[in-house]
């Protein structure tokens, strides 16, 4: 009869400030469109510079149906550089989108982002999205 050898487990365990150190993640949440045939997907990405800093970004990624498939048509990054707009966008990470930063998610980046199907935005639809990304991290906030 053959042996049986059991697989060798292991644990890892970090103390002091190395359990501090950051950790990059991604996480994606889908968001109902406005209008049939979008679909959105939110995601906020954590990302860690060489001192362990963190950084947050919320991406707006817009997806249109072409034929029986969506395709992604826009993707809009905002990267948070104010406190709050962090802030916002940890909330959204650990408890989703709230109701007041998908409305304004549907209603003022929307509406810009669909637009933009196969062309880049002018200045004027750049500071729109910008403001409505971090109006949506804000709004997070404020509930």
């Amino acid at each position: 009869m053959a042996k049986k050898s059991a697989a060798a487990s292991t644990v890892s365990v970090v103390t002091g400030e190395a359990a501090t150190l950051c950790r990059p993640f991604t996480t994606e949440f889908r968001l109902s469109a406005p209008e049939s045939g979008f679909r959105i997907a939110v995601v906020v990405e954590k990302a860690c510079t060489p001192d362990a800093e963190a950084t947050f970004k919320l991406v707006f990624d817009l997806f249109k149906k072409v034929d029986k498939e969506f395709v992604e048509i826009v993707h809009v990054s905002f990267k948070a550089d104010a406190p709050v707009e962090r802030q916002g966008i940890e909330i959204i990470a650990s408890d989703g989108v709230p109701s007041k930063s998908a409305r304004v998610l549907r209603k003022e980046v929307f509406p810009v982002a669909r637009k933009l199907e196969g062309r880049e935005p002018t200045a004027d639809e750049r500071a729109l999205l910008k403001a409505g990304m971090s109006k949506a991290a804000v709004t997070a906030v404020e509930i």
